[in-house]
């Protein structure tokens, strides 16, 4: 780690390759955070690396023990995953007043993750919307993701997307990697875990991600 408090600290060192970053971070209806919640969860992932940066909130995370921890973005791994999967999850994102602290914070993390073999970026968000669990994707090639046949199609988002969701994709096709991000149509306001679920399977089944047995 960078200095005494900033920077990355590492948990433990994990052995991957040829990796797909997936990213879950607050946002509308939680969506992203949930599904994260959900890949690790369903996989067993251990947290293997912490990011801390001054660009987040001047406040503490208290769990339900009442154990605190400054706000920070948590890389999650898991040998039970085919194809190796990174999964960047955290409390918060970078202050809205610190546009620099977004492009930092999001180049770091691209950092670790080629560091690691990453081939492929997916970031996972929602959409504001009254409709149900309609998939739109971005990406950085009409290839991504793969086809799942017409009843599975997404549709084809248009316009901005803001926050990590949208910025490391961008990061990522400067530096050659194949990224897309993933959103879903969701309640704004309160968690949308039906919403994160249908994202979760479809994220599952567009990239092929099994449960393995070691």
């Amino acid at each position: 780690m960078s200095g005494d408090v900033y920077g990355i600290r590492m948990v433990f060192e994990p052995d991957l390759r040829d990796t797909i970053l997936i990213t879950g971070l607050p946002g509308i209806g939680n969506v992203g955070k949930i599904v994260a919640d959900m890949f690790i969860r369903s996989f067993s992932a251990k947290c293997f690396a912490e990011l801390y940066s001054p660009y987040f909130s001047d406040s503490v995370i208290v769990d339900h023990h009442g154990l605190s921890h400054l706000p920070r973005y948590e890389f999650y791994t898991s040998p039970l995953s085919d194809p190796n999967v990174i999964i960047l999850t955290g409390d918060t994102q970078p202050m809205f007043e610190y546009g620099k602290a977004y492009y930092e914070i999001n180049d770091a993390s691209l950092d670790l993750a080629q560091h690691y073999g990453c081939k492929l970026v997916v970031t996972l968000g929602g959409i504001p919307s009254k409709k149900k669990g309609e998939i739109y994707i971005a990406a950085t090639s009409n290839k991504l993701p793969p086809s799942l046949g017409k009843d599975q199609e997404p549709k084809r988002y248009e316009g901005r997307i803001v926050g990590g969701a949208g910025l490391l994709i961008g990061l990522a096709k400067l530096r050659g990697l194949n990224a897309v991000s993933m959103l879903v149509t969701s309640r704004p306001f309160t968690p949308d875990k039906k919403a994160a679920s249908t994202l979760y399977d479809f994220v599952l089944k567009a990239f092929d991600v099994k449960k393995v047995k070691i």
